[in-house]
């Protein structure tokens, strides 16, 4: 590969528009075409090999006003700033979305600066990387529309960077059952897929393994695979190489639909109301007030009954979770287990409480100087690992389970959390783990830790929660409702998954492309307006 010509900036034209780079890149293909094998029955397209590939990355703060305010232990909104990407390869485009909920340290480490400041850095990693001896020139790390171009012959650009390295593989540590098409494929648009995925790991953010660059590189890692399934004409499940929603003879996943925290029970109640007309599984967010906790899942068992206007849940009862977000004690936990030992969640035995999510504080694991004390059962210390364990066979005891979230980043936070002993099950975040691959790395950790597993996503809009839903069939359960607690006149595309009526399925349409969304007219002007200010 080789650099005919290589933009890279910032549109300052439209504020808030985000930023940008472009490259043209000379190819030439070990095949003179390619043609796609499909996975799980879904048809594929031959691809044929070109000279040239030319790339467009875009990356652009999208704002989602919610439904109601979304509360947490540790924050509360009722507006969000997410990033979405978009790339275009040979004028076929891919969408991406990073969720970024307010920072908190250890968590959520992103924001929308976070994600420019990505783009630039992978911009400078494609630019300065070793591609078999011929080198691909960034002239300048200009943020301005009226940024420099370079040809090949600019080698010797001032500003460009060198790199020594060429691209890695960009699967030596994905599971080798999946991505077998794209791994082997020999056309011209998937080795430049494969050489973007390298650069998304290998630049200088990628490679420092940073918090707030996981976020980030989730969302361009999404848009360039949803980029290259609509080249090949493929659905994202079958590319990963899974089955659309689950195993063959299973029965499809179930999403939860997410109640948050607020001053006001009855705004509890009401969300829902609205979250049961999708799905019959809920789960409640609950702080350390044992008392007004207790006082919340009354108020909403009570209005479990009524009925709500619209699309009402056919099934009278569903599973429960409650999420403490890290705001419990093992105190508080133990007394939690008490007096929910016997609360009636519904009127018969499939209405109950299913798992309690990350009770235990987010960095339990990372205090080495803590290790002696930590074996010391001590129910008023957060940092006892000894007392999470009893908290966890207290639960265990009652047919509840314990799940982690915001200690799971990556698989190697699994093998910590198997270790301890302190959790049946860890809820994967593309976010959090950096991507699909990042994604089915830490799903197949937990696999071989005989730890259950759940899929979540943040708040966002169909976009965010869409690209997980592509995963579900590794999961047992999820809680894909992002969508659900965003205001719709917010949602940049349309299509994708449904829920199930009645059951909270997560149900994958049949014969789509890549995530199988269409940009809605607000996303496709504001890609018009950047792409009229790219020279």
């Amino acid at each position: 590969l080789s650099a005919a010509h290589w933009v890279v900036g910032g549109l300052c034209a439209m504020a808030g528009a985000g930023s940008w780079f472009r490259a043209t890149l000379d190819v030439t293909p070990a095949l003179p075409g390619d043609v796609a094998r499909g996975g799980a029955g879904d048809a594929a397209r031959p691809v044929e090999s070109v000279a040239a590939v030319v790339v467009s990355v875009r990356v652009m703060p999208w704002v989602l006003r919610l439904r109601s305010s979304f509360g947490t232990s540790h924050s509360s909104t009722s507006v969000r700033t997410n990033a979405i990407i978009q790339v275009d390869v040979n004028g076929v485009h891919g969408l991406g979305e990073a969720g970024l909920p307010p920072k908190k340290h250890r968590v959520y480490e992103a924001d929308f600066e976070d994600c420019e400041a990505f783009l630039l850095s992978f911009a400078a990693r494609v630019a300065s990387a070793d591609l078999s001896g011929t080198r691909v020139k960034l002239a300048s790390h200009s943020t301005s529309a009226a940024s420099c171009s370079s040809d090949s012959d600019s080698a010797a650009s001032e500003g460009a960077s060198e790199c020594k390295d060429p691209p890695a593989n960009p699967f030596d540590e994905t599971p080798p059952e999946y991505f077998a098409v794209l791994r082997e494929a020999q056309d011209s648009i998937s080795v430049v897929s494969r050489l973007l995925l390298s650069c998304l790991d290998t630049c200088e953010r990628g490679r420092a393994g940073e918090a707030s660059s996981r976020a980030a590189r989730s969302g361009f890692e999404t848009a360039l695979l949803d980029c290259w399934c609509h080249h090949r004409g493929l659905p994202l499940y079958a590319a990963i190489g899974l089955p659309g929603g689950c195993a063959e003879g299973d029965q499809p996943r179930v999403s939860f639909y997410t109640a948050a925290l607020n001053e006001d029970i009855e705004k509890i109640v009401q969300s829902a109301l609205f979250g049961w007309t999708y799905t019959p599984h809920l789960k409640v967010k609950l702080d350390g007030d044992v008392a007004r906790g207790i006082d919340i899942l009354r108020a909403l068992v009570s209005a479990r009954g009524l009925s709500t206007p619209g699309r009402e849940c056919e099934t009278a009862d569903g599973l429960w979770s409650i999420d403490a977000n890290s705001a419990w004690t093992p105190r508080i936990s133990m007394e939690y287990a008490r007096v929910l030992r016997d609360f009636p969640f519904g009127a018969d035995a499939s209405a109950r409480l299913f798992m309690i999510e990350q009770p235990f504080p987010a960095d339990l694991l990372d205090r080495p100087s803590l290790a002696d004390s930590s074996r010391i059962v001590d129910f008023d210390d957060v940092y006892s690992v000894a007392a999470w364990v009893a908290v966890k066979e207290a639960f265990e005891a009652v047919g509840v389970l314990v799940y982690a979230d915001e200690s799971v980043r990556h698989s190697a936070d699994v093998d910590e959390l198997a270790r301890a002993g302190i959790v049946h099950g860890v809820n994967v975040k593309m976010e959090k783990a950096g991507g699909f691959r990042g994604a089915l790395q830490t799903l197949d950790a937990a696999k071989r830790c005989h730890l259950k597993c759940w899929l979540g996503c943040m708040v966002g809009s169909s976009l965010n929660s869409n690209a997980t839903a592509h995963l579900v069939a590794l999961a047992e359960h999820a809680d894909l409702d992002g969508a659900l607690l965003v205001d719709p006149e917010c949602e940049p595309v349309s299509g994708g998954f449904t829920w199930g009526k009645g059951t909270g399925a997560i149900l994958l349409p049949a014969g789509i492309e890549g995530l199988g969304l269409v940009p809605k007219p607000a996303l496709t002007l504001a890609h018009s307006a950047i792409v009229s200010e790219v020279p």
